[in-house]
C-alpha cells in the first residue's frame, strides 16, 4: 500500500523543525522543495494549515505573528524538565 503523497506532511513538516527556533518561511520552503525534489504537487496554503494544526496540538510552538511566514518563528515543543 502506497500512501498519499499528503499523508505524511506532518512527519515532513516535523522533520525541519528543530529544538531551536526557525522562520515559518523557511520549513514551509523546505517542504515545498521537499515535494518539488519528488515530482509531487503540494500547496504551501496546505503546509500552513498543517503547521498551525501542529501548533494547536502542542507538537511545536510558534513566536511572532504566525500569519507573516517571515516574522514568526517555531519550534519543537520544550519540556519543563
Amino acid at each position: 500500500m502506497q500512501l498519499e503523497p499528503h499523508d505524511d506532511l506532518n512527519r515532513i513538516i516535523l522533520s525541519f523543525v528543530r529544538s531551536d527556533w526557525r522562520k515559518v518561511a523557511f520549513v514551509v520552503g523546505s517542504v515545498l522543495h521537499w515535494y518539488e525534489d519528488r515530482q509531487i504537487k503540494m500547496d504551501d496554503q496546505e503546509i500552513m494549515k498543517k503547521i498551525l494544526a501542529l501548533i494547536d496540538t502542542k507538537k511545536i510552538e510558534s513566536q511572532g505573528d504566525i500569519l507573516d511566514w517571515k516574522r514568526s518563528e517555531v519550534r519543537v515543543v520544550q519540556s519543563d524538565s
